[in-house]
This record gives C-alpha cells, structure tokens and sequence, in this order.
C-alpha cells in the first residue's frame, strides 16, 4: 500500500473558529467540500489522449511498451485492490483509489470514494484515513479510522497487499502446472547422462544412469546448483551418495580441479581442440607464467608430454597436477617443425582451483499434472521460490555479492523444459537488484506465453515479499508499527497509546533516499550496462 502522505508531510491542523478552539466542520462545509471533490474529476478527453498514446506506442514502436505498462498497473491495482477491499470489509474509510501518481487525469466518485487515473503510470495507492496519530479526522468519524481498528484489523488490511501478489503469482504457477509441462522451479529430475574420460567421477565410480542426491554431505535442488556445488568444493576427498537399480550407494574417491582452471590459472594457457587430430592447440599464453618459462607460444600443437600422445586439456591438467614440481618434456608443433621443450612446472595457485567432477546430465520427463494436481505442486512450488527471493535479499544486505559471479539468485536456465525463461544480465552483477526497466526487457525479450507467466510469477512473489519488509514506507513497516503499538498496549493495558508518527519521518526518508538511490542505480544498469 503506498504510505499515506501524512507520515512524511504532516498536514497543519486546521483552525476552526475564531478562538482556536477544535470544533468539528458543519455539514455545509463538509458538503461543500465533497461537492468541490466531484468537481475536480480532470477530463475525459485528456484520458481519451492518453489512452491513444499508449496506443501510438505499441503502434509505432512496440507493442511490448502498453503491454508492461498495463501489465504492471494491474498488478498495483491488485496489490490496493487487496488493501481497500479489506478496508472497506471492516469498516474503515478509504477516500481515494488511483492508479498513477502525479497529475489527475481523469476519476469519478462512487460514494465517498473518488476513483481515478493520474499521469505518472508508476504506482497506485488507496487513501485509508487514520493511517497514523499526525492524519486530523473529525471526531465523528474516528471510529472509521486505520489507527482505531483492533491489531487484527488493521494486520488484515496492511498484508492484503502482499496477499494479492501471492494469489497471482499461486494462480500462474497453476497454470504453468497444468497447461505449460512446467516442471517447477527447481527443474526436472536429472540423471547422469556420461561420464567424461579420466575425470573424478570416472575414477570414483559414477556410471551413466545414477542419480546423484548428495555431494560431499550437501544436498542441492537443481543441475545448477549441483555445479555449484561441486566448483565451491575444495579440491580433496569427496563422497557422493547416488541412487542406482533402486539402492543408495556412497562412493568415495578425490575430486580434481577443473582442467580450464589448472591449466588458464595454474599454468597460464587457453586451448582448444580444433586441430585435435594432432594436438590441443594454444590459443592464447599469460606473459610471465609457467607457460612462458617453458617457451610455449601461442598456435603451438602440443603433440605429446610424458608418454601421452595428443594429450586433451583434461588429460594435460591432470598431468600437472601429479609431476607439480618435477621436470617435464612437451613436444609442439611450431610452423610445422616438431619443438622439444623442457621446464619445471610451477602452478599458480593463487586463486584456488574449482571443483570438477566431470559428469553430463539428462533430464528426466516426467508425465504432465492434472489440475488437481498442479494446485499442490503450485503451492510446494511457491515455497521454493519464496525461500529463494527471501535468500536473495538476505543476499542483497551484503553490496559485495551485487559484483561477484554468483548467479544462484537468477531463475534457473532449465526452469521450464518447453520455453526457458530470458536469463537475467550476465555482465559480472547478476545478484544485483534489476529495476522496473530491466524486469521489462525481460518481459520484452520473453518469446511465449509460458515465460510470460513464469517471470509475472517471480515478480509478484518477491513484490509480495519485499513489501513485507518491517520498515516504513513499506507496508511491513505499517505492520511493525502496528505490533509494536498492541505490545505496548498489552504491558502497559493503555490501550489508547500510539506510536508518534512524526519521530519517524527522518527514518521514512532515509528509506525512500535509499531505496531510490538504489533503483535509479539498477535502472542505470539495466539501460546501459544490459547485453546486447
């Protein structure tokens, strides 16, 4: 709910007789400002312009323009829809309901609500009166007021917000469910598919068709997280628990280092395999490295080290790693004449080599739910992604994970097995916030209605979420204010005391400067910082 004014501009109380005195209005002058309220609805014809500029939008650049405009203000008219229905169900009075904020395009009056569309398509808000101890309410109609309705009440109305977003985003995962083969949001089943040649796993035993359920004592959800597990484990001793013919079986062995790591990192070499009926071929070497002492260079063939002939990356990285330390010969191509060098070899090990277990994946179909059906796999599903974004945000508290290369707050790639949803910024910031702009482009860039609907879920449940955050202007904020005024009100049995409003609108501000600050810097990224 979009936080009444009154918490960061308090309104002068008014005067209403000569002596100072407070007396309620008359009912003239009640009436004759309702009647200055039904006056001042803006213009119909200004609304008709503004409709046909959506429509010139759409017309003349994108259709996608309207379409996440209006897509985005129905879910903030959702999101007041809940507050003022619930407001209105226990008795309190909501004055305003608009979608916009700014200028007023257009609205009506249905009772004592005016309802109506302003100019800035950026939010909405309902005006529930009474929302703190600074809103001045005539006396006669306190009892209709936010603030005098029990905690019960007004936790009701304060969290409908968030629980239209919840009911939307369980309402999408239904139908993914049901009509979309989605398979959830941690992907579908997996097995191991093959076994790369030489590699830890083919040494620790790991056949095609094993499921692997735990690694080195850590479980894991998805074929993403399981890598990422895997490359954070430290090079050493493992054990791994797989499910085989139906039995569980715990292999042990030692996990190797990531070949591309030993060999670019540790050694100072890139190499690929276009010429591997002769050799790896060095595509690029890191001046002052290992590589250099030897006196590689770059299109060189590496023909044989060892006794191996034609020896792969993996293969060259492993052999590495066990002579580290000893002298050893490797025999290149160079301009079509065979080179002998000699060296000692000396890795660098300043960064700590990745975790390779050197395993593919198949994913395993499994038949599509009926409705009945995707209601619990929505439900289990909401969880999953709930524990997710709140991990996310955890995450967010630290602005050293904004820049790093972890990317397990991103929907995962294999989220959908027919049509993956578009994959968030992959320019070294992934776990930093993506504004309004970028949530757009990734609707933009969305090509069916499965994806649509998987991105609207991911969307309303981390709206829904955040807006739980205890702190104003948020609606958590309203709810902590609340809980924190029942508590007094329990130790101290007053139960007419309230939380002075005015001591926190140096807090409210510093959250709004905050939280602008960092959306207008994520929106900076997102237009200018996005992959082509």
């Amino acid at each position: 709910m979009t936080p009444d004014p009154t918490i960061v501009a308090p309104e002068e109380p008014p005067t209403w007789a000569p002596d100072d005195s407070p007396q309620p209005p008359s009912s003239d002058v009640a009436a004759d400002q309702n009647d200055a309220a039904q006056q001042d609805n803006g213009s119909l014809p200004l609304l008709l312009g503004f409709i046909a500029l959506f429509i010139a939008l759409g017309a003349f650049r994108s259709w996608w323009i309207p379409g996440i405009i209006v897509g985005l203000l129905f879910t903030l008219f959702m999101h007041e829809l809940g507050h003022f229905v619930t407001a209105r169900m226990m008795g309190m009075k909501a004055t305003e309901f608009f979608l916009g904020f700014g200028p007023k395009i257009w609205s009506f009056n249905r009772g004592e609500t005016e309802y109506g569309i302003k100019g800035i398509p950026a939010g909405a808000y309902v005006r529930i009166v009474g929302m703190t101890n600074l809103d001045d309410i005539d006396p006669a109609e306190e009892h209709r007021t936010y603030r005098s309705q029990p905690w019960w009440q007004r936790m009701v109305v304060i969290c409908a917000g968030s629980a239209m977003h919840f009911l939307m985003a369980l309402i999408a995962l239904v139908v993914l469910f049901g009509a979309y083969s989605y398979a959830g949001f941690n992907g579908p089943p997996w097995e191991v598919d093959r076994i790369v040649e030489g590699s830890s796993a083919d040494e620790i035993g790991v056949v095609a068709g094993d499921r692997i359920t735990r690694f080195d004592g850590e479980s894991f959800d998805t074929w993403n997280g399981f890598g990422d597990l895997v490359r954070a484990t430290p090079v050493g001793p493992i054990e791994i628990e797989v499910e085989r013919e139906g039995e569980t079986l715990v292999l042990a062995g030692e996990l190797g280092a990531r070949s591309g790591d030993v060999v670019g990192a540790g050694f100072g070499i890139l190499m690929n395999e276009d010429r591997a009926s002769q050799g790896w071929t060095i595509e690029a070497r890191r001046t002052d490295s290992n590589a250099d002492e030897f006196g590689l260079e770059v299109d060189d063939v590496i023909l044989r080290t060892e006794g191996i002939a034609r020896p792969s990356q993996l293969a060259f990285a492993n052999l590495l790693q066990e002579r580290e330390g000893d002298a050893i010969d490797i025999v290149v191509l160079r301009d079509e004449t065979e080179v002998e060098l000699s060296g000692v070899i000396e890795l660098d090990r300043r960064d700590p080599f990745r975790g390779f277990l050197g395993v593919g994946a198949r994913f395993v179909d499994e038949p599509d739910p009926g409705w009945g059906e995707s209601i619990g796999l929505a439900i289990q599903d909401f969880g999953t992604v709930s524990r997710t974004n709140l991990s996310g945000m955890a995450a967010f508290l630290n602005p050293l994970s904004w820049f790093g290369d972890d990317n397990s707050t991103a929907p995962p790639a294999n989220a959908s097995p027919t049509t993956p949803a578009p994959a968030p910024p992959e320019n070294g910031d992934a776990n930093r916030p993506v504004s309004i702009i970028g949530i757009a482009r990734l609707f933009a860039e969305s090509e069916s209605a499965d994806q649509v609907l998987y991105l609207f879920m991911i969307v309303n449940i981390f709206v829904g979420l955040f807006n739980l955050v205890p702190l104003l202007p948020l609606d958590g904020g309203h709810a902590a204010l609340a809980t924190w005024e029942r508590g007094i009100q329990l130790v101290t049995r007053n139960d007419d005391y309230r939380v002075d409003a005015a001591k926190l609108i140096p807090i409210t501000w510093v959250v709004i400067i905050i939280l602008v600050l960092i959306g207008s810097w994520a929106a900076a990224l997102d237009i200018f910082a996005w992959p082509a």
